[in-house]
């Protein structure tokens, strides 16, 4: 039974709030929260595709070119939705669309786009979807507060030998519990408080955002912060499955699953979550439910504890189809100490995360994710130039990952192997498993990748008998949905 002062927290993602209809599914389903008993934080992303056209801003502030018509499609794009919530457009998002004009004619004027400026124009998208959406409740008689997430999180200090991207662009908040968060939330003087996900202030008050999957993190930091009931993440798919439903339409929805399977599902292929927003709310036993914003009553994937992992067992196998792999040999280097400390410090220095890692006594061979670390020409040549110190670098740019994923996988490895029989003559490059635990990677040719995950689908579909994990389909899941 929940109290009257308990939190629950609701992150609606691009596509769960870009219409009116998805609006009105919001504010039922903040009702069901009230009728519980929930105080209600709501943490919104910016209209779907915003995003992505604010990037396309940046990148044609550097070049010169059609700024004026990507602004006016910006102002055209909200001014539509402001329509279709009944909304005025000037009073609710007028002063953030000319903010958002006064930044890009002072940095055309200096001609220097700076990583404090990117991130103010980035976070523009969530202030107004929430402006809009906060005021459209409001007239539904939903007692609603509007709070700027900037005066919510603080984000931590940063190292300081941290790029300005980092500091302002990859920004990271402590997740420990937070009274005067709480307290804030508690006298905002309404039983609802909507907020911005993807945006944080630094110690100095200025605009900060908080990276791929901002959103996503941004509830997580304000759930563990406040020590809510739940966070539920509201997206376009009821949850996560057992692999992409795009490979396999037999894929069947997990309806429970472990804190740390999910984190490893999520940074190894499934895109539904961000990893980075699993941690706060492990540390906190706080559960996460994926929802689907376009089937509201549709059951969905439950993240908690209660799921320990024993028995041993798999859970998914999860796929990338393009993956950098870095492949050092260095048979000069296998005696010499700290050889992978010195490899792995190159690409913290340049910044880049290390997916995987595999090494041997005349190789070190590690892979990149594109999706969070995307290299251009520059960057390859700088990296490979300074791996060069070490052997002999060469990257690949076009390779794949197939993973297991589950519990103390290293318990089942033994009966894999009729399922891998036909990965024999695959050309595979790496194997990697995380001790004994998270997950069993291999990297392949993206032309095998099918190869090696339908038997692997198939033998963990043979076992998949317990219902309490294992749920429907994809198939018999996009039946229900309104757009099937």
């Amino acid at each position: 039974m929940s109290k009257r002062d308990d939190w629950v927290v609701l992150k609606f993602g691009g596509t769960s709030v870009a219409s009116l209809e998805r609006w009105q599914t919001i504010l039922e389903i903040i009702r069901a929260r009230r009728e519980e008993g929930f105080r209600v934080l709501v943490v919104c992303s910016a209209l779907s595709g915003i995003s992505n056209l604010l990037t396309r801003l940046l990148s044609e502030l550097e070049s010169e070119d059609n700024v004026a018509a990507t602004l006016a499609e910006f102002r055209e794009r909200h001014e539509l939705f402001a329509d279709q919530m009944d909304s005025d457009f000037e009073t609710l998002a007028g002063d953030w669309v000319d903010e958002l004009g006064r930044l890009v004619s002072g940095t055309r004027l200096i001609g220097r786009l700076s990583d404090e400026v990117r991130a103010r124009i980035l976070s523009t998208g969530e202030f107004i979807s929430t402006r809009i959406g906060a005021q459209w409740l409001t007239r539904q008689g939903m007692e609603v507060r509007w709070l700027d997430a900037r005066d919510l999180l603080t984000a931590a200090p940063v190292p300081v030998e941290a790029t300005q991207s980092q500091r302002y662009l990859s920004a990271s908040c402590s997740y420990e519990a937070d009274p005067e968060l709480r307290a804030t939330l508690d006298d905002a003087g309404a039983p609802v408080v909507i907020t911005q996900g993807f945006v944080a202030a630094d110690e100095h008050g200025r605009t900060v955002l908080l990276g791929r999957g901002g959103s996503d993190t941004s509830a997580a930091y304000f759930a563990a912060r406040i020590g809510a009931q739940r966070l539920e993440i509201w997206t376009d798919v009821p949850g996560l499955f057992t692999t992409n439903p795009k490979d396999r339409p037999d894929a069947r929805l997990l309806r429970l699953i472990g804190y740390a399977e999910a984190q490893t599902l999520a940074a190894l292929g499934a895109r539904v979550l961000h990893p980075r927003c699993i941690p706060p709310v492990s540390r906190h036993d706080i559960p996460l439910h994926v929802r689907c914003t376009q089937a509201p009553d549709m059951e969905g994937t439950v993240i908690s504890s209660e799921h320990t992992g024993d028995p041993p067992d798999i859970k998914a196998v999860a796929t990338r189809r393009q993956v950098y792999m870095v492949d050092l040999r260095c048979p000069g280097h296998w005696h010499l100490p700290g050889l992978l400390s010195d490899v792995t410090t190159v690409f913290r220095r340049h910044g880049i995360t290390i997916d995987l890692i595999a090494n041997s006594s005349q190789r070190v061979a590690v892979t990149l994710d594109p999706a969070v670390i995307p290299l251009g020409p520059i960057e390859r040549d700088n990296l490979i130039r300074d791996l060069e110190r070490f052997g002999e670098p060469r990257l690949y740019t076009r390779v794949a990952s197939v993973s297991l994923v589950g519990s103390n996988i290293g318990f089942v490895i033994g009966k894999l192997a009729k399922a891998l029989e036909a990965v024999d003559n695959r050309h595979i490059h790496m194997v990697t498993q995380a001790a004994n635990t998270d997950g069993l990677s291999l990297v392949v040719e993206p032309d095998h990748v099918d190869a090696v995950l339908n038997p692997l689908h198939d033998w963990l579909l043979a076992g998949a008998a317990d219902e309490r994990i294992f749920g429907p389909s994809w198939d018999e899941i996009r039946t229900q949905l309104p757009d099937a």
